[in-house]
């Protein structure tokens, strides 16, 4: 009888192994196709953006657009936006280096000033167009660097102050304040 027994579990063992070996299997491979879809579709998208940032970049520069000021800040809008969705796009193709540890990051001096300067006012036309009171303060951060992953720092304010303008009612108001204190740098987004 113990041996009926024994012979019983071992057999239910090897079948739960067999299984769970199959399984993992399966969810490797599943794992493999959607890290290939991930990089073909940032891939695709890439091509109309860089289709359309072109034309953008190219009317910018054109000496005539100084005299249409509002076309000119709505198609700096427009540029602005194009790019962050190629950060976007970039995003998509690194969850793949996310998934397996892979992902790194890129510290180099930056100008704060000048980095959180160009993000916010980056804003300023959506804010503008939306009917929002849009407040900006950088208070002492003239001549401070920092060592830091600029796109990483770039795609969290982008992302904050996008959320508080979208979810902010026309005549509202959105404020960002910036400033070093105790070694440390301080953005305040508020709406």
């Amino acid at each position: 009888m113990i041996s009926i027994i024994i012979y019983k579990d071992n057999q239910h063992r090897r079948r739960l192994g067999s299984v769970l070996k199959d399984r993992q299997l399966k969810l490797e491979e599943l794992h493999t196709s959607k890290s290939r879809l991930f990089t073909n579709i940032s891939h695709e998208l890439r091509t109309p953006l860089t289709l359309i940032n072109s034309p953008l970049e190219q009317l910018l520069d054109d000496p005539s657009l100084k005299e249409k000021r509002e076309l000119s800040i709505s198609l700096q809008s427009m540029l602005q936006q194009c790019k962050q969705l190629n950060v976007l796009v970039d995003d998509i193709f690194s969850l793949s280096k996310i998934e397996n540890n892979q992902l790194k990051v890129y510290r180099q001096n930056v100008d704060i000033q000048l980095l959180i300067s160009r993000i916010v006012n980056g804003f300023e036309p959506l804010a503008l167009h939306n009917g929002i009171t849009y407040l900006h303060q950088l208070q002492g951060l003239f001549g401070y660097w920092l060592k830091i992953d600029a796109k990483k720092i770039e795609k969290i304010l982008n992302n904050l102050i996008s959320n508080a303008i979208k979810y902010t009612s026309e005549r509202g108001e959105v404020s960002i304040k910036a400033y070093y204190r105790s070694m440390q740098l301080i953005v305040k987004v508020s709406d």
